[in-house]
């Protein structure tokens, strides 16, 4: 066997000495010491942990990058309204209402009418709008305690999956 072998392939070779093994009634450790001293399964793991690692710190890497940049990109927005709010008020407080350049045309215009609700309070009921209600959605986690404490829900199982830690 090479270490170059695909995982599938080196995976299939260990589970057929892992049968054999099996077949002759070893205990776990010398089980365990045979398929580390007949395969290349363990090397091929741990080449995997490393790869692993090396994505889960590349991963967070750009995590935080992205975190910074999405900052930067606040800031400088906050930073763009600012300007044009203090350009606005200045050409206003001038009385220029537009001023023209070959690259743009910057102008001082009245939005939309928008309603301003200064007290809800005193908004009669037919002006208001009523909530969509959540749509209903399985608690997961009082449905696990009902089966587990021996109640049967129906359209509900436990489930036990395996997952990989890397430590």
């Amino acid at each position: 066997m090479t270490t170059l072998a695909p995982l599938y392939e080196v995976a299939g070779e260990a589970r057929a000495i892992y049968e054999k093994l099996m077949d002759l009634d070893l205990d776990d450790q010398a089980i365990q010491d045979t398929l580390e001293a007949e395969t290349d399964m363990v090397p091929k793991v741990q080449s995997y942990g490393f790869v692993i690692r090396n994505m889960e710190a590349l991963e967070s890497a750009v995590n935080a990058e992205a975190e910074r940049l999405a900052t930067r990109a606040r800031i400088i927005a906050n930073r763009r309204e600012a300007l044009k709010k203090r350009l606005l008020d200045a050409m206003v407080y001038s009385g220029i209402q537009k001023v023209e350049h070959p690259q743009f045309t910057i102008s001082v215009q009245k939005n939309p009418p928008s309603v301003d609700v200064f007290d809800e309070r005193q908004i009669p009921a037919e002006y208001m709008t009523d909530p969509k209600p959540p749509e209903p959605k399985p608690n997961k986690p009082l449905i696990k305690k009902a089966i587990q404490d021996g109640f049967e829900v129906p359209g509900a199982k436990l489930v036990q999956g395996v997952g990989l830690r890397i430590r």
